[in-house]
């Protein structure tokens, strides 16, 4: 390869002496059931809409993000992996927050609820919908006997939340609440208002006690010091980051200034540094020493708004999450991301097993090819597989190559390390005389090294064959082509069909080929010669997603015609026929050939392959459903959605 590399920079030299010439110059997402109950093994990926909350459990073991989709996600901190979900209701979330002993978790919505779980048992403790508007922050006292929230009703509430019962009601003079926050001695309150004001409360009383700071930049965070109890932090959304102490009438400590909009503001856990983040992506941390002018650190990895922080409680680590549906956690030691969290960030298109079951493909609308580890949730590679949507991917026999077709037009084989191994597409405009110029470019960069004429529109599905050896892309340009991957040429090209073509299924013996689309027609034909055999009408719509039985006597197909058909090849008749009121967007076969899932709409159903029957059902309550794969000893069933993956398994044989 490094010969390869060199021989390559070598033509690059002479094309670019050429050029210059005269020439040219775990589990708490429940669903619903109808036979078979489901649990949850995991999720994979995270939030699908912007973070909006993120803290660290005082064991240090768990990070809880609450998010804009209505979830609150808990991970393990040390391998980034999901082990709890809940779903409080369907508007976003907005705050999270630990109790001091680990035991439970409080979040408030979008609605104006304020909820408390029980991380053992994880059943909701308590709900109490106390605000008529949008809960902006929670808080636990330290004794986590008492709860705050804040709200843009105007409002700090104090609730004893064992018995969902409000104790004060905190109102300033007009103005939304953006923070509250709870003094390391549970005696006093800190507020911040979008009129500009820092207040501080009597937690005992209810009384309004000082007014630190007033202007004209909403102060978006507050945060008492964990070791000196008179001292509150506060930052505006203009920017500045600064200090109070409440003695004596309270004076101000220090201020900095940072670019953009600062949305939090934390204190390290012991008290040595100060954390902001906000609009301009950057997370600063400054040396808490008001007598010292010093220069913040910067880390600028986010790649959105970041709205929320955390520290670790060894303060080692910091969290931050927001806009851009991700979490990071920063390394202060190594300067360094630790890790990251985050699937797609737009619809997953593909979904797909490898053979041994140790991981997940997916493909998603934002151009991302991704491999999981099935048993740990953990990412293992992203690929920026297509410049476009990914739309289908397939696993090879082996589990050593992975083959993805996307909208660019594009058939790429990638090794598991990440390598692109071959790449099949239309071939380049002839009368382009910088065409082999720019071949080498992308060569010596490692990227385009072998192109071959190929689809002219959308690839829409691709498979291996049973045996490796060949992979089968099907477009919209309706033409069905069989590559060679050992040879690395096209085998053959079909194309037969009326309409654009949407997927494809090989045989189980590797001999025959079916395809169907646009037109509601199923095409079957022989794989070597490309002569049709048979043709399955039937079908009112697009056909959407077809697959053969494990036997290879029958095809399963579902269409746009909200209905699901088992064939008789041989005969080319239909023999069962299943209605729904769901447009299916994919179908998988599970490997003893028993069963067959299907995703629609917001559900997974799981039917009978013999006779198309309903064997059971799930309802995700995180949205649609785009893709569906069985896992290789069928123990469990991975369905895919807008920006999450979820893995369910049937609770018993």
């Amino acid at each position: 390869m490094f010969l390869q590399r060199g021989i390559a920079l070598l033509l690059l030299l002479l094309a670019l002496c050429s050029a210059a010439g005269p020439a040219g110059a775990g589990g708490a997402e429940n669903g619903t059931a109808d036979a078979v109950p489901w649990e949850r093994t995991t999720m994979i990926g995270a939030h699908h809409d912007s973070v909006n909350g993120a803290d660290w459990s005082p064991c240090g073991r768990y990070l809880a993000t609450a998010g804009s989709d209505g979830m609150v996600i808990v991970w393990d901190a040390a391998s980034g992996r999901e082990i709890h979900s809940f779903t409080p209701g369907d508007d976003g979330v907005n705050a999270v927050r630990w109790s001091p002993e680990n035991h439970y978790l409080a979040a408030g919505g979008a609605g104006g609820s304020l909820w408390v779980w029980s991380l053992e048992s994880e059943a909701m403790e308590a709900e109490m919908p106390g605000h008529g508007d949008w809960i902006t922050s929670v808080a636990w006292s330290p004794d986590g006997e008492h709860l705050a929230s804040s709200s843009w009703d105007g409002t700090a509430v104090i609730w004893q939340w064992q018995r969902e019962e409000r104790v004060h009601a905190l109102q300033p003079d007009q103005g939304w609440l953006q923070d509250v926050a709870w003094s390391e001695d549970g005696g006093r309150l800190a507020t911040g208002d979008n009129r500009g004001r820092l207040l501080v409360w009597d937690a005992e009383t209810g009384a309004q006690e000082q007014e630190l700071h007033s202007g004209q930049a909403t102060v978006a965070s507050v945060d008492w010091h964990p070791l000196e109890p008179d001292t509150v932090a506060y930052a505006l959304d203009d920017g500045t980051i600064g200090a109070y102490c409440t003695e004596n009438g309270g004076r101000e400590l220090f201020r900095r200034r940072a670019a953009g909009s600062a949305a939090s503001v934390r204190w390290s856990p012991d008290g040595d540094y100060l954390a902001a983040a906000g609009d301009d992506r950057a997370i600063r941390v400054w040396p808490a020493d008001p007598d010292e002018e010093s220069e913040a650190a910067i880390l600028q990895e986010a790649r959105g708004p970041l709205r929320s922080l955390a520290w670790s409680p060894d303060g080692h680590f910091l969290a931050a999450a927001g806009r851009s549906q991700e979490l990071l956690v920063w390394d202060k030691a190594e300067d360094s991301i630790a890790f990251r969290i985050q699937g797609h960030h737009d619809t997953v298109k593909s979904l797909h097993w490898s053979p041994q079951g140790t991981y997940l493909a997916s493909g998603g609308a934002d151009g991302l090819l991704q491999i999981w580890d099935a048993q740990s949730g953990k990412l293992v590679q992203r690929l920026t597989a297509h410049g476009e949507s990914v739309q289908a991917v397939s696993w090879s026999s082996g589990e050593e190559r992975i083959g993805s077709g996307g909208s660019d037009r594009q058939v790429r084989i990638w090794s598991l390390e990440g390598e692109i191994e071959s790449i099949f597409r239309e071939s380049r405009d002839p009368s382009d005389r910088y065409g082999l110029f720019r071949n080498i470019i992308e060569y010596v960069l490692g990227e385009d090294w072998y192109a071959l004429k190929g689809h002219e529109d959308w690839v829409m599905d691709v498979e291996f064959s049973p045996g490796g050896r060949y992979l089968a892309s099907a477009g919209w340009d309706g033409n069905l082509l069989i590559w060679d991957i050992k040879r690395q040429e096209k085998q053959l090209r079909i194309q037969e069909s009326s309409g654009w073509l949407r997927s494809l299924s090989w045989s189980p013996d590797g001999e025959y080929l079916a395809a169907a689309g646009r037109d509601g027609v199923i095409w079957i034909w022989d794989a070597r010669s490309g002569q049709r055999l048979q043709t399955l009408e039937g079908h009112g719509d697009w056909v959407r997603c077809l697959v053969w039985t494990k036997d290879g006597s029958g095809i399963i197909s579902s269409g746009f015609d909200q209905t699901t058909r088992l064939w008789c090849v041989e005969e080319g008749l239909e023999m069962e026929r299943a209605e729904d009121a769901v447009l299916f967007n994919d179908l998988a076969l599970s490997a003893c050939g028993r069963y067959a899932a299907q995703t629609g709409g917001s559900d997974l159903l799981i039917r009978s392959a013999d006779d198309l029957q309903k064997e059971a059902a799930y309802t995700s309550p995180r949205g649609a459903l785009t893709a569906v794969a069985w896992a290789p000893n069928d123990t469990a069933a991975a369905a895919a959605g807008l920006s999450f993956i979820k893995v369910i398994a049937p609770a018993h044989e």
